[in-house]
């Protein structure tokens, strides 16, 4: 795992505990990190996320021809890793549970 993977763990990480400070329910709190543990994974691992994300029910790769660049996987996560922790804390900034 390199400084991406980390710095995504530690930004997760910052997330779930900026929410179990905040709210003090343990239910959002589970509910928030189960949100954040797929991007998480797949910048910390972009791949083998890759060879599994293309892989469909029969085992045959499909969408392309040759593996997407760990560049282009790790943004996307970054994006929706992002997302998902704006997203929960400008909810808890609204008062929204």
């Amino acid at each position: 795992m390199d400084r991406s993977g980390v710095w995504g763990l530690v930004v997760a990480g910052g997330s779930v505990l900026a929410s179990a400070a905040r709210a003090g329910n343990a239910e959002l709190t589970v509910r928030h990190a189960c949100s954040l543990i797929l991007p998480a994974a797949v910048i910390a691992f972009p791949e083998v996320s890759d060879v599994i994300f293309r892989r469909s029910w029969r085992g045959l790769a499909h969408g392309g021809e040759g593996p997407a660049p760990a560049v282009v996987i790790r943004l996307a996560a970054w994006i929706l890793l992002i997302v998902l922790v704006l997203v929960h804390q400008c909810w808890g900034f609204l008062g929204v549970r």
